[in-house]
């Protein structure tokens, strides 16, 4: 899935952002939303969705899933499944990654 991204917490082990200081908290979620920012300035999905479940990874993670017209499943939760159907070249994604990283420092 094209701009599909994980934010993970590379400090601490915490399970839920719930034990983070509130000052780690803020800056957590202001990096998570900078990076969905900046895939939608670069790659214009309708939708994003941030999904911070933990269930098999028990360490503070964000999904950031964009959703775009032609979704397998628009309206209704996204079909992680799908994630390993259809890849990206290599070349596409390398490309994806040099724009985000502009788009971020750029704003």
């Amino acid at each position: 899935m094209r701009g599909y991204a994980v934010a993970i917490w590379k400090h601490q082990h915490v399970a839920e952002p719930t034990q983070l200081p509130a000052e780690q908290a803020a800056g957590y979620w202001l990096e998570t939303l900078r990076a969905g920012a900046a895939i939608e300035r670069h790659l214009r999905p309708v939708k994003l969705n941030y999904l911070t479940p933990g269930n098999t990874q028990p360490h503070l993670h964000t999904h950031i899933v964009p959703r775009y017209p032609e979704d397998p499943l628009p309206g209704r939760p996204f079909p992680f499944d799908f994630l390993d159907n259809g890849r990206q070249p290599e070349e596409q994604l390398q490309a994806d990654v040099l724009a985000l990283r502009t788009t971020v420092a750029g704003g």
